[in-house]
């Protein structure tokens, strides 16, 4: 009997060291850092660098193929979303928003960022392409993300307990080549742009140092500015500017101001979204002419920041009569200017806008031309002119107000006004002076409160004589001063239609 008992005993003690050795091996083979997670990252990262470099000696023949007027697209064959894997998806959308370090691309971050991220309004998905054989050369699926300049495999690589599908996110789960590891402030572009040749044209590319490229977007055309395509400017972090992309038989530009077409960007920000158009620097001379009818167009030339011509044909100098706008003059010169796209008549949609109080000071209409400024009333649904009234036969502002709303702030109608020159219009909506206080919600509505020109709330029944605890003056109000040397009661912002002259 003791002799069986001392047997158990030494076979329990041989267990117990057997499955500490077996645990050892698997965390050896299978660990962080084990022997098989490390050459299985070395097998996966071979074959996707090579894949890359076969793609782009691939991109090279093609160029080669392209000055020949002989241009072979690489890419023909759009991805069947519905066929990948949820990993692949996932894994996508979570490129596509710059790899965020507080997210990991589960499927609830899938879900939460799939209508942003992945599928457009149209419900299509746009930018995925198969690799063709000629690259992919091995038999294995792999697809090209157009917006993020990224190939993926298709079937599934396990990493440290992750699905890997491509060469960037491997490299983020070893902890190794990329430096993806960036906080939000990192994603905020630091770099100024600079001068470009497109079509012949040169200029200042749009500036996009101070924007965050998690929340930015470059706005995209189509020939006939009938559609757009957004892409991300994590892209353009790096000044690495794709100026055009090709979905199937169309091609989108984001901007070619020979051919009139100009930069676009879109920003969004607790539940808002901004749109900008970017106004390189120049200079311009406007034609005299006798002919209203028919006049000629204004002069447009390019500049630096010295003033002088980008375009070598004028040796540097500008010609005669030419004048630099001087809205690129502040306390620097500038290389452009980002001027809004606004549209007056909605925030989010028609009921959930921005919280505004009911009085507001008068549109200021001193220094424009009243015989070329018409006020513009639009119809109850923001979006037809119902009509417009020249300014020269309007007597008192109040009294056309009221008989004709021509604005009312509390309904969410702003004033609109319509300047003709030269054969040409141009569009403003009033803003007047107001503070603004963020939600803690992001969902929640930003509050507005309109003031005078000493910070007052105008609506003192409601509020006082202070503004309350939180709220801000936009700086826009404090720029400049209006003919009196006053500060600004509110300011004309531009409405603008990237797509003519």
């Amino acid at each position: 009997m003791l002799i069986t008992i001392k047997t158990l005993q030494i076979k329990r003690r041989k267990n117990v060291v057997l499955l500490i050795l077996s645990s050892i091996s698997i965390a050896t083979l299978y660990g962080e850092n084990g022997i098989i997670t490390n050459a299985t990252w070395a097998a996966f990262s071979t074959e996707m660098t090579g894949l890359d470099e076969r793609l782009t000696i691939k991109e090279i023949q093609n160029s080669k193929e392209f000055l020949a007027n002989e241009d072979i697209p690489i890419f023909t064959e759009p991805v069947e979303t519905r066929t990948l894997p949820t990993s692949l998806k996932m894994e996508i959308v979570y490129i596509r928003e710059g790899m965020p370090t507080t997210k990991e691309p589960t499927k609830e971050y899938y879900i939460e960022n799939l209508l942003d991220y992945l599928i457009d309004e149209t419900g299509d998905v746009k930018g995925l392409y198969y690799v063709p054989d000629d690259v992919a050369q091995n038999g294995e699926t792999y697809i090209y993300d157009q917006l993020t300049d990224t190939l993926f495999k298709v079937k599934v690589t396990r990493l440290r307990g992750k699905a890997v599908h491509s060469y960037k996110y491997g490299c983020r789960v070893m902890d190794v080549g990329y430096d993806m590891k960036m906080n939000e402030e990192d994603y905020v572009i630091g770099d100024e742009s600079e001068v470009v040749t497109v079509n012949g044209e040169s200029y200042y590319a749009p500036n996009l140092k101070g924007f965050n490229a998690l929340t930015t977007s470059a706005v995209y055309y189509n020939n006939d500015f009938s559609g757009t395509y957004e892409v991300g400017i994590t892209l353009h972090m790096n000044q690495e500017v794709i100026s055009y992309i090709e979905d199937g038989d169309i091609t989108y530009t984001w901007y070619d101001y020979a051919n009139s077409i100009w930069a676009n960007i879109k920003t969004t920000a607790n539940g808002y979204e901004a749109w900008w158009v970017w106004i390189p620097k120049y200079a311009y001379k406007i034609n005299e002419t006798t002919d209203t009818t028919n006049p000629e167009d204004i002069d447009i030339i390019y500049v630096d920041t010295d003033n002088k011509p980008l375009k070598e044909e004028y040796g540097g100098v500008l010609p005669e009569g030419y004048q630099v706008h001087p809205a690129f003059t502040t306390d620097k010169e500038l290389k452009g200017i980002w001027m809004a796209k606004f549209d007056p008549s909605y925030g989010k949609d028609k009921s959930d806008d921005l919280e505004m109080s009911q009085k507001v000071l008068t549109p200021d209409l001193s220094g424009f031309d009243e015989e070329y400024t018409y006020l513009i009333k639009y119809s109850s649904d923001g979006n037809t002119v119902e009509s417009q009234t020249l300014l020269s036969e309007v007597q008192n502002l109040e009294e056309f107000n009221s008989d004709n709303k021509w604005y009312d702030y509390e309904n969410k109608i702003w004033a609109n006004v319509k300047t003709t020159a030269n054969g040409f219009e141009a569009w403003w909506v009033w803003v007047p002076r107001y503070a603004y206080r963020l939600p803690d919600n992001p969902n929640e509505d930003t509050e507005i409160i309109f003031i005078d020109t000493n910070n007052k709330p105008l609506d003192t029944e409601k509020y006082g004589n202070s503004l309350p605890e939180g709220f801000i003056v936009h700086p826009a109000f404090d720029q400049d001063t209006d003919s009196n040397g006053e500060k600004l009661s509110g300011i004309w912002v531009a409405k603008y239609d990237p797509s003519n002259k």
